[in-house]
């Protein structure tokens, strides 16, 4: 997926922004057909190393 194609679908997520005591959770609809490809590129971005 390219990031033109990435950046559109996160921009139109059906999602809500949760705050948590001191977390922000951003939590997504089942139903929405990019949610695991999101939260995949999102795991992903997680397990790289700090560039420090």
């Amino acid at each position: 997926m390219d990031a033109a194609k990435l950046r559109l679908r996160l921009l139109s997520a059906a999602a809500q922004l949760v705050n948590t005591g001191r977390r922000r959770w951003l939590r997504f609809t089942t139903r929405w057909p990019w949610t695991e490809e999101i939260t995949r590129a999102i795991e992903q971005l997680n397990a790289l190393s700090s560039p420090g």
